[in-house]
């Protein structure tokens, strides 16, 4: 995967049994949207994207849950969408 896809949360379609944001620590609800890391993390769109562009500073991004890095350069192709 090339940059973080963005898909909308519903608990009626739930099949991987997400319940809430590794970086907020809120629960999921209906309509809002996730982006999946490129290591297939899920965490709200705004949470993903503030966390990784919060530590725009150091020499590597990490996934909130894994701690896998994430090239910088997917987080600006998503901002300009």
């Amino acid at each position: 995967m090339t940059y973080l896809e963005d898909w909308e949360f519903n608990t009626n379609d739930n099949k991987f049994g997400l319940t809430e944001c590794v970086a907020c620590l809120e629960k999921y609800t209906d309509g809002q949207i996730l982006s999946v890391t490129p290591c297939s993390h899920n965490v709200h769109q705004e949470c993903c994207l503030n966390w990784l562009m919060s530590r725009n500073q150091e020499k590597e991004q990490r996934c909130p849950m894994c701690n896998i890095v994430i090239d910088i350069t997917i987080l600006k192709k998503n901002k300009e969408k």
